[in-house]
């Protein structure tokens, strides 16, 4: 399902589906329900995927080393979740389960903002809270792929504008 999506930009049929893994479409209704059973399936088993891909190494002292490592890191997880975001949006506000499972890799993405920047984010005391929320933003799969068009796909111009965004947020 997550292959022909990101091939074809749309929902693939059941059809499509089973044509695709080699089995007829009754034999997909052994294993999933219906069509939602599918998708969440689908998209629950690409979210395990891009876990490893979400991992930070040991982080440095220095800011912009810390900048650069989590650059890196998001753009590893959002080229590796491709299409699959989109996927994500479409199926969000007709299927509750998909909706938690974002809810939770929002919370963890957050999180690891919190860990990244945290002497930065102590220092600001009471607008930490909000710059967390905007980092939030800015680190975020829609910001990633805002930059990268309005970049022409060059990676390079969208990282220096993120760390640069980065650095201003923290006041550095």
């Amino acid at each position: 399902m997550i292959e022909l999506f990101e091939e074809t930009g749309v929902l693939p049929t059941v059809a499509e589906v089973a044509e695709r893994a080699g089995i007829s479409p009754r034999s997909v209704f052994r294993y999933f329900d219906d069509v939602d059973a599918l998708t969440r399936a689908a998209i629950d088993s690409r979210f395990r995927e891009a876990i490893s891909y979400a991992v930070l190494p040991l982080l440095p002292d220095d800011l912009d080393a810390r900048i650069d490592v989590l650059i890196t890191t998001r753009a590893n997880l959002y080229d590796f979740m491709g299409s699959t975001t989109r996927l994500v949006r479409i199926r969000l506000a007709d299927n509750p389960l998909v909706a938690q499972t974002v809810a939770r890799s929002r919370n963890l993405m957050r999180m690891q903002l919190r860990e990244v920047f945290g002497p930065e984010l102590d220092a600001l005391g009471g607008e930490a809270d909000m710059v967390l929320d905007l980092l939030d933003v800015l680190f975020g799969p829609e910001s990633w792929s805002l930059l990268l068009e309005t970049h022409h796909d060059h990676v390079d111009a969208a990282r220096v504008v993120l760390a640069a965004g980065t650095r201003r947020l923290l006041g550095q």
